[in-house]
């Protein structure tokens, strides 16, 4: 009786297999004009169907494909399911073919198709070649990846998200989960989600003890969403020289403009710094942006160009979205960024006074207008703001040790965004801070690490949503994240 080898079953095996997987394909695979002559079977989305007497061109693909580049398939007009709608969801297959047609490559001759998931509601809210209000798509979060715009920039935020990441590992900083539930106003500005359990046994408690409400009786005192992640990486900077964040935060403000979200991300950042050098934060924050949005353009710029042209078609009459060229990106990349003073600024800001809605007064700090005027009079370039007075930034900021009436803090200006970041050397001195804190309760944690071995920190906190309007020319904020969230709305 010959025997069979174990090794000999297992290539046969391999063989069926890898011919199997050649066979299934991505739509990145199927438009390499390398694969032409080869049975391919792919699925994806329907996003474009033109039927002929003969054929219809059926144009699908699976999200993955930068620049929203789309397979043709071709097909005989009778063998196409009749319930085949826009968005649905089909598996074909076929041979990869040459195409004719001008703006592509190649095409798929099909076979057979097999309609997977039909789009069935008549009243399904999206159609080819039709303009929509951007409230629309906004009110369908469950669709809005299906469309082509919208795709482009969840693939960018995706890649300028790892190019974040990988600058920071770079730089040999290391990665804080920090908590979304907290005992802290990092702020200090109130503007605060409070957490309550929606439980019946906590609820029972509750009544049981002497507890004033539910979020007592579960943590024994108020407790909150995040408004920041800043005090618990000055904790672990208290031991780590070099620490960073990137996590959602939250902020119940009441604003229902194009500005505000109630639930974002915040990319921050705490390391040890001696002495009054502010510029190690400047150089951190210039080196992050720059090499983050020059390695996301660099690996998706099909994807960039793709969006700021669908944008700017959207958007024709709005400041963001009118123009589909790179150069804003560029210059922020090529220049170096503007550091001025605080005085400096309102300086500036003074001889200008008569061009603003709201007049810039010093105590006041600085309005979107005078955020956006003083980037115009740099030429577009970013623009660091340091040295504010004391009274305009938060507790921790550390005060100049040339003027007690200032603080060694930044503010990072962009253009069309405004504020991008803002930074401090933290407060290390324990009187100053124990003054600072008067009438704050709760972060008698945080005075105690003054005086039990901290270094001297500073860091800084950046909204990624708002660089990523910046890269994208995005109009409004809400549609720089799949599901936003604001006053009286939170779908989904």
């Amino acid at each position: 009786m010959a025997q069979i080898s174990f090794s000999s079953i297992f290539s046969s095996k391999k063989s069926l297999l890898s011919i199997f997987r050649r066979a299934k394909s991505t739509i990145q695979e199927a438009l390499d004009v390398t694969n032409v002559g080869r049975p391919l079977q792919v699925h994806g989305w329907v996003k474009a169907a033109r039927k002929q007497k003969a054929n219809t061109f059926i144009d699908i693909d699976d999200g993955l494909v930068l620049g929203g580049k789309k397979l043709q398939l071709v097909i005989a007009s009778h063998q196409v399911p009749d319930s085949l709608r826009f968005h649905s969801f089909i598996k074909a297959q076929g041979i990869l073919k040459l195409s004719q047609h001008r703006g592509q490559e190649v095409e798929l001759e099909v076979e057979s198709i097999e309609l997977l998931i039909p789009v069935e509601d008549l009243k399904y809210p999206f159609q080819p070649r039709k303009k929509y209000d951007d409230d629309l798509p906004r009110s369908y979060p469950q669709y809005r990846a299906k469309l082509n715009d919208f795709a482009s920039l969840l693939r960018i935020r995706s890649r300028l998200s790892k190019s974040i990441h990988d600058y920071f590992h770079e730089q040999n900083f290391i990665q804080i989960h920090t908590p979304i539930l907290t005992a802290n106003d990092c702020e200090g500005a109130g503007e605060l989600f409070q957490v309550t359990p929606a439980n019946d046994t906590v609820s029972q408690r509750m009544q049981k003890t002497d507890v004033d409400s539910l979020d007592q009786a579960y943590f024994d005192k108020k407790v909150f969403l995040t408004v920041s992640g800043q005090l618990h990486l000055e904790a672990m900077c208290n031991g780590l020289e070099q620490v960073y964040t990137f996590s959602p935060a939250f902020r119940a403000e009441m604003g229902r403009t194009r500005r505000h979200l109630c639930e974002f991300s915040m990319i921050e950042a705490e390391k040890v710094i001696f002495g009054q050098d502010l510029d190690q934060l400047l150089q951190l924050q210039e080196g992050l942006i720059k090499t983050s949005l020059q390695n996301t353009l660099d690996s998706h710029e099909d994807d960039i160009v793709n969006f700021l042209k669908l944008n700017s078609l959207k958007h024709k009459s709005k400041q963001i979205g009118n123009d589909n060229s790179l150069e804003h990106v560029e210059k922020v990349l090529k220049e170096p960024f503007v550091v001025m003073t605080y005085a400096e600024a309102f300086e500036i800001l003074d001889k200008h006074a008569d061009q603003f809605e709201v007049q810039p007064h010093v105590s006041h700090g600085l309005g979107k207008e005078h955020e956006l005027f003083l980037v115009q009079h740099c030429h577009q370039i970013p623009v660091f703001v340091i040295n504010w007075p004391k009274n305009t930034k938060a507790f921790y900021a550390r005060q100049c040790s040339d003027n007690d009436q200032l603080v060694a803090a930044v503010d990072l200006l962009f253009p069309s965004v405004g504020e991008l970041a803002g930074g401090a050397l933290r407060e290390d001195k324990y009187e100053v801070l124990q003054k600072n804190l008067a009438g704050i309760k709760g972060l008698e944690w945080y005075l105690d690490l003054r005086c039990n071995g901290a270094a001297p920190m500073g860091g800084f906190g950046l909204g990624f949503e708002r660089l990523i309007q910046f890269l994208l020319k995005v109009y409004n904020i809400r549609d720089t994240v799949p599901f936003s969230r604001r006053p009286h709305e939170c779908r989904l």
